[in-house]
């Protein structure tokens, strides 16, 4: 086999087949590496081994100090699907309640940084009771 083309970046998008790295490259996971690499969640920061077909051969995912990196194998359907989404759907809340407290904060000039995340504490507390 000939060498791998290493991509580093981190996770935008996956659907069933592969994966988008930084906004921008979408890397497909080759059908014929043994073992199959396993299907990054989104967030995560990835070392990919590409052939030169352009499909991805191994998956190593990074650390959180990104200084280890640890191989991944086994099926091409993430593990933490449903966590995945419960992440995002907690992300999504929290921005639309940020984005709300910074809007009622903009008329409000006394209104300091504490204030503001303060209120969109509240405003999540109140949005996942």
């Amino acid at each position: 086999m000939a060498a791998l083309d290493t991509r580093t970046g981190q996770v935008t998008k996956v659907n069933h087949t592969g994966f988008q790295l930084d906004g921008t490259d979408w890397v497909t996971i080759s059908k014929f590496a043994d073992p199959a690499p396993e299907m990054p969640s989104v967030g995560q920061r990835v070392t990919v081994g590409v052939d030169t077909k352009g499909f991805a051969r191994t998956v190593e995912q990074m650390s959180t100090d990104s200084t280890i990196a640890k191989p991944s194998s086994g099926s091409t359907v993430p593990k933490s699907h449903d966590a995945t989404l419960a992440t995002r759907d907690a992300m999504i809340t929290r921005l639309a309640v940020l984005k709300v407290a910074a809007t009622f904060a903009a008329s409000r000039p006394d209104m300091k940084s504490p204030d503001l995340i303060a209120l969109a504490e509240r405003l999540e507390a109140w949005v996942t009771r």
